[in-house]
This record gives structure tokens, sequence and C-alpha cells, in this order.
């Protein structure tokens, strides 16, 4: 290991045990307990209405501010397809977009008094028309069909961020339908016109269906405000081509660092074996979005270790299907004691991750649920979403 990579261990062990000290006087708190509490989904039951667009004259001019764009986007957009991009249901996306209304402390739906300017909150969520509906739900189809991205692995966790709305915008000013930080536009923007590229020589469908449209929009600067982002004409489809891009980069990065780190053997050693390796890619590829691909790959890594010697001393058992479930809101909670070998991987989490949120996880795979209970089990996700099981 290089003088470099050797610091970053060091420097990440230190600032975990740090946070595990801060979060072991903290979980104690009712108060941090019902903090954590509140970002979870508590949905009603759903009704009717939840499943049906908004008619304009019924939302209202304050609702309507992105209409008078949204029905400029061409009919090869803006209309019915005969046959979708998408392989789940429109349904899925109108009952997201209706749903989501950014009740997370200091998320907001933006106001954009210019396409580029600066953003500011308080604006109401937009009107959830057909139009706006089917502009959405043919230009996500078609960037994740253009770059062969899974597209269902995406929703629970856009529907958790921004619903799929165009100016959401969170407390950190994480802009648009793909939730997307200033770090990663920098990031994302070496690989823009490479991706654009990759549109053009492309004979997929869904690709000549983009190729006009994108070869207008141009990579978003360096510093620029978050409007850029967010507000039509160039977005949707700026906002989603750089989504599709951070995706490629953070599963690049995730396959080399398992392999790296040659994780699946520290799982064997903890005792689990037989999982599908796309299965603990899909888990840390989602984790990855919110703390980076490498230490997603690291806390997998160090996890499986902590187990894996708390075997050795008898002081735990073999890691299970039960450890990787993120289904348990309580995970992280009261916990007795602090020792990472006996912590399932939520837990672990909970305690140790010092980037990103840590309940992260916990909080999408409960919008999943959700949405394989308003749905049929896998109409808009797989019911093995965030799963880790093993064969043996």
């Amino acid at each position: 290991m290089n003088r470099f990579g050797f610091l970053f261990v060091l420097l990440f062990v230190a600032a975990s045990i740090g946070v595990a000290l801060a979060y072991h006087r903290w979980q104690g708190s009712l108060a941090g307990q019902a903090n954590f509490s509140s970002e979870l989904p508590a949905f009603e039951r759903a009704q009717p209405a939840d499943f049906e667009f908004e008619k304009t004259e019924e939302c209202g001019a304050e609702r309507t501010y992105l209409e008078a764009e949204i029905e400029k986007f061409p009919p090869v957009f803006r209309d019915v397809r005969a046959r979708a991009a998408a392989d789940f249901p429109r349904a899925c996306l109108t009952y997201m977009m209706k749903r989501q209304s950014l009740t997370k402390e200091g998320a907001s739906f933006a106001r954009c008094p210019a396409s580029e300017g600066a953003a500011g909150g308080g604006s109401p969520k937009p009107c959830v028309s057909e139009n706006y509906v089917n502009v959405v739900y043919n230009l996500f189809g078609d960037v994740t069909s253009c770059f062969e991205i899974p597209q269902k692995e995406f929703l629970p966790k856009l529907f958790a961020e921004s619903g799929f709305h165009l100016n959401a915008m969170s407390a950190g000013f994480d802009a648009g339908i793909g939730h997307l930080s200033p770090v990663e536009i920098q990031h994302a923007n070496a690989s823009f016109e490479s991706f654009k590229t990759r549109i053009a020589s492309s004979d997929l469908d869904a690709c000549k269906r983009l190729k006009p449209y994108l070869s207008k929009v141009q990579a978003f600067p360096a510093g620029e405000n978050s409007c850029g982002l967010m507000m039509p004409p160039q977005n949707p489809l700026r906002n989603l081509v750089y989504l599709a891009i951070k995706y490629d980069q953070h599963a690049r990065a995730v396959q080399k660092a398992l392999a790296r780190y040659d994780v699946v053997e520290s799982l064997r050693q903890a005792g689990f074996r037989g999982f599908e390796p796309e299965q603990l890619q899909q888990v840390l590829i989602t984790l990855g979005f919110d703390t980076g691909p490498i230490a997603a790959v690291l806390y997998m890594k160090n996890f499986a270790q902590a187990r894996a010697h708390a075997i050795q001393k008898g002081e735990a058992g073999p890691l299970q299907d039960s450890d990787f479930d993120f289904n348990d809101p309580s995970a992280g909670r009261g916990l007795a004691s602090p020792e990472a070998g006996s912590m399932t991987f939520p837990q672990y989490l909970a305690m140790f991750q010092v980037s990103g949120t840590p309940h992260f996880l916990t909080r999408v795979k409960a919008h999943a649920k959700v949405l394989n209970t308003t749905f049929k089990e896998g109409t808009c996700v797989s019911d093995s979403y965030l799963s880790l099981s093993s064969s043996l």
C-alpha cells in the first residue's frame, strides 16, 4: 500500500472511532431516535387519486410554473408512447411524484427566476400533470435504456430524495431529479462529452431519440447556480445524463474496489457464502451515492472483518441473511454494546458511517417497501432490492 493509501485508511479508522463514541452517546437519546424515525416514510394507505394526473386548471397559477416549458417538449417525449422505454409502468412514477412532498428538514421545491440562475426555496410542489409525468417518464426511460442502466434500482432512491421532480432541492443544495451535488457534477464533467459521443454512435432506439436533443445540452460549468440542473429546457435531460454518468462511475469504482480489497473473501471468512455478486454490487452502488463508492466498499470490508474476528474469539456467529436486513427501522438504535463484531450491517453503518447519512440505506429500503406494498411486488422495484442472500 502506498503512503497515500495508508494515510487514508488510518484517517478512515480514526474518524470511525470518533463517530462511534459520539454515536454511542447519541443512540440513547429519545430526541435522536425521534429524528431518525421522522426521516422514514409515513405514507397513508394509497388512494385512487394518488395514481391520477392533476388538471392544470385545478392546480392554479401558483403550481403550474413548469407547464409552459413542459409543453414545449417535442411529442416524442411529451406524449404517451405505444411502447415505453421504461421497464416499469408509468403509474409508479405518477404515484411517486404525487406522494413526495419533500418533508425532510431543509428540503424544498426550488424557485428559479431564470433557467440558469440562483435557486431559492419556497415554491409549492409542481402540478403533476400528464405532460409533466410523460416528459419525466419518457426521458428517464430513454436515458437509462440508452446507457443500459438498471432502471428499477433507481426508483426507491429517487423516490426518497426528489420524488422525480425537476426542481427538488435538498438542504445541502443537491439539485434536481438525481439530487446531484456540486462535487458529483465536477467528477461527472470529465465524462460528459464522451457520454454524448456514446449516444451519437449508438444504434439503440433510445439513443437515437435522444441524439438530436442532447447535442444542444451543454455540460454544467463548475460553480454555476443550481437552477441549471433543474429547470427546462435543458432539464430533465441534462440532470438525467449526469445521473447516468454517476451510476456508471460508481459501478466501475465499486467493481474495482471489491477486487482490490477482496471483500468477497472477507465475507467468506465471516461465514457468508453463496450470494449473488450482483446483489452485493447493488447494495454498495446504492450506498455509494451517499458515502462515495470506495467508502461504501470499505464499510462492507471492515464490517466483515469485524465479524470474522468476533467469530474467532467465540463472541459471535457467522453472518446470516438477517444481518443485511434493511427493513428494520430500529437498526442502530438502543444497542447494548458498541462491539462491531456483534452488529448487523445496518447497525454497523449507524455506528461507524462518517460520510453521508448513517440511515441512508434503511430509508431507501423503506421507500422500496412502500412501492412493493402499494403495487404488486416487483412492479416498480424488485422484491430482492437491497438484500443479500446466502445459499448456504
